[in-house]
C-alpha cells in the first residue's frame, strides 16, 4: 500500500459498482462470442465443409480460410 492511502466510502463503493459492471459486460462478450462461433459452425456444417478443420471467416468479406495448424518440429525422428 502506497503511503497508507485507500479508498473509502462512496468512492470505495463507486469504484466496486463499476468493477461488477465491468465484470457483466466481459461475461455478456463471452456468451455473444459463444453464440457466434455456434452458428458458424452450423453453417460451416451447411456448406459441407469439414467440421473437423479449423476455419476463420472474415467478418467484412465472408471470406472462409482453413487455419493451418502449426508443424512442431524436433530434432528427432518420430517414430509411431
Amino acid at each position: 500500500m502506497l503511503g497508507g492511502k485507500k479508498l473509502k466510502g462512496q468512492k470505495l463503493s463507486e469504484l466496486q459498482k463499476r468493477n461488477a459492471l465491468v465484470n457483466q459486460y466481459v461475461l455478456i462478450a463471452q456468451a455473444l462470442e459463444l453464440q457466434k462461433r455456434v452458428w458458424l459452425q452450423g453453417i460451416i456444417k451447411e456448406m459441407g465443409l469439414d467440421e473437423r478443420k479449423s476455419w476463420s471467416v472474415d467478418p467484412k468479406s465472408g471470406a472462409i480460410t482453413e487455419l493451418q495448424t502449426p508443424q512442431i518440429k524436433t530434432d528427432e525422428p518420430q517414430t509411431r
